[in-house]
């Protein structure tokens, strides 16, 4: 408590003559009258999304969205369903193919993670190249059971991202 201040109930400080009064700032106390400590405000800015986190954000979202659709188009075109697109066949085609070329790598390339993401893409798209050339040479079931051997590499993938995405938005803060 200040000086001339005394407690009336419930933390409540009164000064002289009995009206409501407030203390001065003690030092490790609260400040501005919201009760966090400078430290926890300063903890509390830096929790906030910033600009950068919500790009990185939207980035990473957009770049495990096309491999998920890579993947769903594949499945689609192992099973039959030819109203779908037909998965692009190139690592260097395809809109995450083209992401990791065009931004991963040249803005992200100092992380070991963007150079193994780009080598476990090609990898997914060597494994599911293969198991495209199965099914048209009419050997739809064994192409259809290929694709259990995929989902590691697709995992992997989604991880790698995740980890890098995580590493830049440590980084950022």
């Amino acid at each position: 408590m200040g000086a001339g201040l005394a407690v009336r109930g419930k933390g409540e400080e009164t000064g002289p003559g009995g009206r409501p009064g407030k203390s001065s700032p003690k030092p490790g106390g609260t400040q501005c009258g919201i009760g966090l400590t400078p430290v926890a405000a300063a903890a509390r800015r830096a929790a906030l999304p910033t600009p950068m986190d919500e790009d990185l954000k939207r980035e990473f979202e957009a770049a495990r969205l096309k491999h998920i659709l890579f993947k769903a188009r594949l499945r689609s075109f192992l099973y039959g369903n030819d109203g779908n697109e037909t998965p692009v066949r190139s690592a260097d085609e395809c809109p995450l193919g083209e992401w990791i070329r065009d931004v991963a790598l040249p803005r992200f390339g100092r992380y070991p993670e963007t150079r193994q993401l780009d080598q476990t893409h090609r990898r997914v798209h060597d494994e599911a190249n293969r198991l495209m050339d199965l099914h048209q040479a009419g050997r739809a079931d064994e192409a259809m059971r290929g694709l259990r051997a995929i989902n590691p590499l697709t995992e992997e993938v989604l991880g790698l991202l995740n980890t890098l995405e995580h590493k830049l938005r440590k980084e950022a803060r």
